[in-house]
């Protein structure tokens, strides 16, 4: 196909679009309708928003556990110290 990743990344971020062309040639590499090459698949975009989500909350429980776990640790080995 000749198309870097600089490209892909721009078509990505709406910075520029591929040429007809090239939309053509994904369609037959991808085995994909243009409908679906051009408006996206609703399915795939749910579960990757989902996929998105769970891992934002899991970075976020992730956090507040460790926010306990530490100055817990360091309150155990100041008591610790002190008998």
């Amino acid at each position: 196909m000749h198309i870097s990743r600089q490209s892909i990344s721009k078509w990505e971020t709406g910075k520029s679009l591929p040429t007809t062309d090239q939309i053509l040639l994904l369609s037959e590499i991808f085995d994909c309708s243009l409908d679906t090459l051009l408006k996206g698949d609703k399915k795939m975009e749910e579960k990757a928003k989902h996929e998105i989500d769970d891992k934002r909350t899991l970075k976020l429980i992730y956090k507040v556990g460790w926010g306990f776990i530490i100055p817990f640790l360091f309150t155990l080995k100041f008591i610790l110290h002190l008998f």
